[in-house]
Parts: C-alpha cells; structure tokens; sequence
C-alpha cells in the first residue's frame, strides 16, 4: 500500500515549499496479516496547513491511481499514473508514458555527471506513518 503512497507523499513533497509533519496515522491491517490495507494520513505543512491523505489497497473497484490535490483554488486530478493532468481552469494536459524511460535517463545523466539526486523527505514520511499507525494499532489491540 505505501509502493504507491509513497509516490504520492513524493509529489507532494515536491509541490508544497513547506516542510510537511506527520500529525496521525491511523492503518488498517489486512484480514490475512499484519501489513495495512488502508492508511489515512493527517499530516500538516508549515504554517499549519493541512493536509489529508488516504490510501486504500482494498478499493473496491478497479485500480484507481488518482491523485486529488484539493485547494483554495480548485482541485487538481493527476490520473492514469500520471499520464494525465487537470488543473482547475485548464485544458487536460496528457503526456506520453514516458514515466521508467524518463528515470532511467535520470539516472544516467545523474551518473555521467558525478551527481546524486535524493530526497528522504516521503520515505521519513512513510517510515512515521508506519510506526506511529503501528503503534496506535497495538494500544488499540492492547485496550481490546
């Protein structure tokens, strides 16, 4: 569930110029073991901006790869894993699949260039929703 999340806190990370704080982090363990199905996430930027996250393993229907930015100014939907943008007042934007082509040429460039390219910022993001939902779950577990 956070393969793709983390794509998500990724694209936010990116987007907002704010450092953003994980505030709760509430999971779902799935039926047949301890990895979570759903998390919903309740994060703040800087300046107490908030911020609300769910991923769901368990969607009912077909995949669904959306990404909702919902803002003062409008939503905004990346869709089809990013092939597809819609800002609100402009025309979709779509875009060639270009999405392991494009990062292996990155990459490359980034090695003939000597250079790296990180930010740890999802993955502490991810790192804290999983142990924070975690150990909410087993307090949760120990109340029962």
């Amino acid at each position: 569930m956070f393969d793709p999340g983390i794509n998500a806190l990724s694209i936010l990370t990116a987007i907002v110029a704010q450092p953003i704080a994980l505030r709760s982090a509430e999971l779902v363990p799935s039926p047949a073991g301890p990895a979570p199905v759903r998390a919903n996430l309740q994060l703040v930027a800087s300046q107490d901006t908030p911020v609300s996250m769910t991923l769901d393993f368990a969607w009912p229907g077909p995949p669904d790869w959306t990404i909702r930015l919902v803002t003062e100014a409008g939503t905004a939907l990346l869709l089809a894993g990013g092939s597809r943008l819609q800002l609100p007042g402009a025309p979709e934007q779509v875009f060639a699949d270009e999405e392991y082509p494009g990062l292996y040429r990155h990459f490359a460039s980034l090695i003939a260039a000597g250079r790296s390219d990180c930010d740890f910022a999802p993955l502490a993001l991810t790192e804290a929703a999983l142990r924070i939902g975690t150990d909410a779950a087993l307090q949760r577990s120990q109340l029962s």
